[in-house]
């Protein structure tokens, strides 16, 4: 089975988009939303554009099936990402499906979001540049909205597009356990095949958003309650340089993510070592030995720090994989230090 499993399918526009980027995927279909009991299968479900219109059938049978609200849940705690664009979009949808201008998601693993329907509009808008999935692309001055949804619950939210004029959030990520939920309303309907220019706009927006899904970093990467024995052993500075690059880890930005354990794993080493150079507190803490990797796995740190986030390569080139080497070799050293200081302390 695909690692991406769409709700629905019947032809909808994130299905075309997925084609077009030569994407295997799975149609959840009505039989799927009773049959599939562990949705960790996939790593993103995509919940499409115009879901009420094309298959009110299939969106029936998700508002009745309690389990399956309880499924999407288990999927966000375990690292599940979940991708949320408009359940309808024009005129006729509201007319046929709702008669109405707003439409309540009851069903929703997160509590009830509204969704507020928005006739197509440009908008001028405020990008949070540093974003997995605003990076890289080249944006107009303004962008078509076709809605909002909206969250009142306690889940952190990151903004990604807010409106300029009001500061109202058009793509923002929603915290869920371990995994997100992102909520998508701009309108990536493919224009006439002249306007080539903004036909891959949109399609490098829907691959910057699958991506996302797909390339998430592992929750077992982070450094979670380390940080408190960080704390305990270090001291509230260090552990708080270690809780920001957890959550730069959780908002993809691997480039201060990487700087900010960096610089927690350096000021460690600094507080220990008693030496000026990063170079002479690993030697003075970690003696080069046959026996033990801590001395290597220090230079090797510090190493690509130098090659990786300190210049020598762009926010798009830094890989999942090299992020999660170099954080994991960080806590290591990390895990390593604080046994030490408990075998000093007896």
């Amino acid at each position: 089975m695909s690692q991406i499993g769409l709700v629905g399918g019947m032809g909808v526009l994130e299905e075309t988009y997925l084609q077009k980027l030569k994407q295997n995927y799975y149609v959840i279909d009505n039989e799927d939303i009773n049959n599939i009991h562990d949705l960790r299968t996939f790593k993103v479900i995509i919940f499409p554009s115009r879901l009420g219109y094309y298959n009110r059938e299939l969106l029936k049978e998700i508002i009745a099936n309690d389990d399956f609200k309880f499924r999407l849940e288990e999927f966000l705690h375990h690292g599940g990402r979940i991708l949320f664009f408009p359940p309808l979009m024009t005129e006729s949808d509201f007319d046929n499906v709702w008669l109405a201008d707003s439409v309540v998601l009851n069903w929703s693993p997160i509590g009830n979001i509204t969704y507020h329907r928005k006739k197509g509009t440009k908008i001028k808008f405020n990008a949070e540049g540093d974003h997995h999935i605003t990076k890289s692309l080249n944006l107009p001055n303004r962008l078509s909205v076709v809605g909002r949804f909206e969250y009142s619950g306690k889940n952190r939210t990151i903004p990604i597009i807010t409106t300029k004029r009001d500061n109202r959030h058009v793509i923002f990520e929603l915290k869920v356990g371990s995994g997100s939920i992102l909520f998508f309303t701009l309108d990536l309907s493919i224009k006439n095949e002249v306007d080539t220019e903004t036909n891959e706009l949109y399609k490098g927006f829907f691959e910057n958003v699958l991506n996302w899904g797909l390339y998430p970093i592992s929750s077992s990467v982070l450094f979670g309650p380390l940080c408190n024995q960080v704390k305990e052993h270090f001291g509230e500075k260090i552990a708080r340089f270690l809780r920001k690059a957890d959550n730069k880890l959780l908002e993809n930005n691997f480039p201060e993510a990487g700087r900010d354990a960096y610089i927690a794993f350096d000021m460690a080493l600094r507080q220990k070592g008693k030496k000026n150079r990063l170079h002479d507190n690993i030697n003075e803490v970690f003696p080069e030995s046959p026996e033990k990797p801590e001395y290597n796995i220090c230079h090797g740190i510090r190493i690509t720090r130098n090659k990786t986030f300190h210049g020598g390569k762009s926010s798009d080139e830094i890989t999942t994989e090299e992020i999660e080497y170099f954080i994991s070799a960080i806590k290591y050293i990390f895990k390593n230090l604080i046994q030490d200081e408990k075998f000093s302390t007896k």
